[in-house]
């Protein structure tokens, strides 16, 4: 991908270059053709590999099937195959993509969290064919924030298969450290019809009292200009500010000041002016910036009767 069109019959050394040659080239023994393709993500994923610098160099002198070669070339550009919409697709951390839905107690139930707590390794010992080197096998020790050579023990090796940039070889490193640490809890929840917006990797805001996500959340029940009646009791204290977020009838979200009353109170003022929620709307309330927290959508398990058991990770940008 050039930016503006595919070239074709020839093979870069990019992530998803390699993922175009995969699913139509001459080794595929059903080709599918570019109709089958979500070639709008992928051209995205590949101005995100070549901004990021993410190859791809490696001699596969073994077999797997398609979808499993997919796996491992799209991890070295740190996305996953995923097939959406009938159509062959990637999925990754775009960090500006956009909130596709908001999930509270009262569109969800069956919360529940697992946190894991492990030992991190003070460093990780990666072996990787070095081309700077003459293609030399080497390992580089990536070491966790604090460590040194002079005060590391505890190693865990690691690959990263088609990695011979010793930079991104630390760069990968780090980022798994990072993900270890920043996404330590996985979420799950059920919902109804709803779960229809939300894919794989999707982002969705979240706010629930189970662990302590936001304060409350409910329905608009009616709106006088800036006031706003729910349909369940907020709590405010003094010397804090507050917000309110609004899932709109569109999907779209509003998020407003609220001007802050001390007690328990069914009506909020919505600070200055600005766009309004309608009746029926969902609201999440909270202290300004933790009225909700936002989520990645690891996986989903469809149920009976449209519903859907999503799977949530910290989005930890």
């Amino acid at each position: 991908w050039r930016g503006v069109a595919w070239v074709a019959d020839t093979i870069r050394r990019y992530s998803a270059d390699h993922f175009r040659h995969i699913l139509q080239g001459p080794a595929n023994a059903r080709p599918r053709s570019d109709a089958k393709l979500d070639l709008a993500t992928i051209q995205a994923w590949k101005q995100y590999c070549v901004a990021e610098g993410f190859t791809f160099d490696f001699v596969m002198d073994n077999e797997l099937s398609v979808y499993d070669r997919l796996i491992q070339v799209c991890a070295a550009g740190r996305a996953a195959p995923t097939f959406k919409d009938g159509l062959w697709s990637v999925i990754w951390d775009q960090p500006s993509a956009d909130i596709v839905q908001h999930l509270t107690p009262r569109n969800s139930w069956g919360f529940s969290g697992n946190r894991r707590y492990v030992q991190m390794p003070h460093a990780f010992r990666v072996r990787f064919i070095n081309r700077e080197r003459g293609y030399a096998q080497e390992e580089r020790l990536v070491y966790d924030d604090g460590y040194t050579a002079a005060n590391a023990t505890l190693f865990e090796g690691i690959e990263f298969p088609g990695q011979t940039d010793p930079v991104n070889v630390w760069r990968h490193g780090r980022f798994h450290i990072a993900q270890a640490r920043l996404r330590p809890e996985i979420y799950t929840l059920n919902v109804d019809m709803e779960h229809l917006v939300a894919t794989r990797g999707d982002r969705v805001r979240l706010t629930h009292d189970v662990p302590l996500l936001g304060i409350q959340s409910g329905r608009v029940k009616s709106v006088d200009g800036q006031l706003v009646v729910l349909d369940e009791p907020v709590t405010m204290e003094l010397l804090k500010s507050y917000a309110a977020r609004f899932r709109l009838s569109t999907g779209a979200t509003l998020l407003r000041s609220v001007t802050t009353t001390v007690g328990e109170v069914t009506t909020i003022e919505l600070s200055g002016t600005g766009d309004v929620p309608a009746a029926g709307d969902l609201f999440m309330f909270g202290e300004a910036g933790l009225e909700t927290v936002t989520m990645r959508v690891r996986s989903l398990t469809p149920g009976e009767e449209l519903t859907a058991r999503l799977t949530l990770v910290d989005d930890a940008p």
